[in-house]
């Protein structure tokens, strides 16, 4: 099923003016954004993700180009209609003191409220099933500033939902949690969008989590155009593993992730299978061994256990640390060794 297009950006030109002077921060930014979906932008610090966001969401204009938000020009609209099509919920921490969750979610209502603000039983039943649509249903009665941050930003996504817009607009949502709340806040938002019909735009810098759970990503590179598409097309025709050009960071395509990429200043033979070895290999390629040599001094074999084969000879570990101790202690032998053999030469030149 093809989806709506719910934002589009056409040769859209972002940043600030200072007096009569332009500052761009990007320019040739051309995009769209379809309708009940998790989108999320990439990029590294200084790409212009938050002035992008922030232009979406109409709290700066444009330098040039244009936005259109269902079909129409983002500049055609007032606040009030703004109001009603654009949740926005940015990285700054909720400072609040006093005020209980309830009334934080009922915010999101004041669009709807008039100049009095005053809740209708309709208003406090929106208010409900947003609380309800985050799970802080036990959290409602509780100040603002005892909560944890995972708990303070579901309570500002439920007032976004509470707002009652098609699309939902966050400004680096998992920027302060901890890992367990950063899944669960991107899972949530991507609930939301298949549950609730949502369109939901973020910007992150947490880069495996967007690519395990983002229906889209936008890649932000400065000075270049927006580059879009699934995870998945992205991970086939290389662009994610070119993305990051750094030196010691590497994309594995057939997993559709990035992994550290280790310095190896030795080789061993790696054999068995199943977590054992899995483990075994992920351990000893952070140590800078490298276990994919077909011919090495050590051969290791991952089973019930760990047995080092050296020659003859052969050791068993019960642990991946004993395996690792070992190893480590015959480098140390050979450095000795070595070094010994060095200064008895040095000392016959003499």
């Amino acid at each position: 099923m093809k989806r709506q297009e719910t934002i589009r950006l056409d040769n859209l030109r972002i940043g600030y003016r200072v007096r009569h002077e332009e500052h761009v921060v990007a320019e040739r930014l051309t995009a769209s954004i379809p309708s009940g979906e998790l989108t999320c932008l990439l990029g590294r610090n200084g790409a212009g993700k938050s002035t992008l966001l922030r232009t979406l969401a109409a709290f700066q204009s444009p330098l040039g180009g244009s936005i259109e938000l269902f079909n129409r020009p983002l500049s055609d609209y007032t606040d009030r209609e703004l109001s009603h099509r654009l949740g926005v919920v940015l990285t700054d921490k909720c400072d609040l003191t006093n005020m209980t969750v309830v009334d934080l979610v009922a915010m999101g209502r004041a669009p709807y409220t008039g100049f009095w603000g005053r809740l209708t039983p309709e208003d406090l039943e929106e208010v409900k099933r947003a609380v309800a649509a985050v799970g802080i249903e036990t959290l409602v009665d509780r100040k603002i500033q005892t909560l944890s941050d995972g708990e303070r930003q579901k309570a500002m996504i439920a007032k976004a939902l509470a707002q009652q817009t098609p699309v939902i607009l966050l400004d680096e949502p998992t920027a302060f949690l901890d890992y367990p709340s950063k899944v669960e806040i991107m899972q949530l938002l991507h609930r939301l969008t298949r549950e609730a019909g949502k369109t939901i735009f973020l910007s992150t810098h947490d880069l495996e989590l967007a690519l395990q759970i983002a229906d889209r990503l936008w890649l932000m590179k400065r000075g270049e155009p927006l580059t879009t598409g699934t995870p998945e097309d992205l991970s086939i025709d290389g662009t994610l593993a070119g993305f990051f050009p750094q030196r010691g960071i590497a994309f594995e395509p057939t997993m559709g992730l990035f992994r550290i990429e280790n310095r190896y200043h030795r080789q061993v033979r790696l054999t068995g299978n199943g977590i054992l070895r899995a483990m075994a290999e992920k351990a000893l390629r952070r140590i800078g061994i490298d276990p994919s040599a077909e011919e090495a001094e050590f051969v290791i074999t991952a089973a019930q256990d760990f047995t080092i084969q050296r020659g003859e000879s052969a050791i068993r570990c019960r642990t991946i640390g004993e395996l690792l101790n070992h190893i480590e202690a015959k480098e140390a032998e050979s450095v000795r060794i070595t070094d010994t053999a060095g200064s008895a030469a040095i000392n016959q030149d003499r």
